[in-house]
């Protein structure tokens, strides 16, 4: 029994020593590619490959950066359709990072290109009204404007169609109507598809 207990007292001896000995370096261990045990049930994680990885959020933020700027060039040259296309091409780009809603500056410019389609469509959409509501051919004949009462306005020709404010015309073959809105000395105010449309009195 002594003899055991003397053997522990020096080990534990030695260990204090060479503990009080050492430096920083000569307690280094390497793994050798060690795996823990309690992973082997785990799928070990795989290396994605090449293009597998999507772009950060720096990199996508400037290209759709590009993108933005060039859609809003567009808007302001009247190239409505072109900048709905490059919003597009925008919102597509983000959608490539999956997690864009996560990036405070992803989803700025997402709301930034949404601002800048909804806008293309817009003023493609007056655009296209404009050339619609021409291609009814309307003309304000003549104009009975009333001080008291109801003013109206004769479309078409002097014996056109008689109107007042409130009417709806029908367009023939079609399911859009006109709304006569407001009816001045000279002008007739209507409204077709939502937007406003105004018949100057021919001379």
């Amino acid at each position: 029994m002594r003899s055991i207990l003397f053997v522990l007292a020096l080990v534990v001896g030695l260990t204090s020593q060479a503990w009080a000995q050492s430096g920083p370096g000569d307690f280094v261990f390497k793994d050798q590619n060690r795996r823990d045990p309690f992973t082997y049930f785990v799928p070990a994680a795989t290396k994605p490959a090449d293009g597998d990885t999507p772009a950060g959020p720096n990199l996508v933020s400037n290209t759709v950066n590009s993108i933005y700027a060039t859609a809003l060039v567009n808007l302001a040259a009247g190239s409505f359709k072109a900048a709905i296309e490059t919003a597009d091409k925008g919102l597509s780009e983000l959608a490539k990072y999956p997690n864009f809603a996560d990036s405070i500056r992803l989803q700025v410019l997402f709301d930034k290109l949404s601002l800048a389609k909804q806008a293309a469509e817009r003023l493609q959409n007056r655009l296209d009204a404009e050339a619609a509501f021409k291609n009814l051919h309307y003309k304000l004949a003549g104009v009975i404007a009333r001080a008291e009462g109801r003013s109206l306005a004769i479309l078409g020709s002097s014996k056109g169609t008689m109107v007042q404010k409130g009417d709806v015309l029908e367009i023939p073959g079609s399911t859009e109507r006109v709304l006569v809105q407001e009816i001045q000395a000279e002008r007739v105010v209507v409204s077709f598809r939502n937007y406003k449309m105004e018949l100057l009195l021919t001379q």
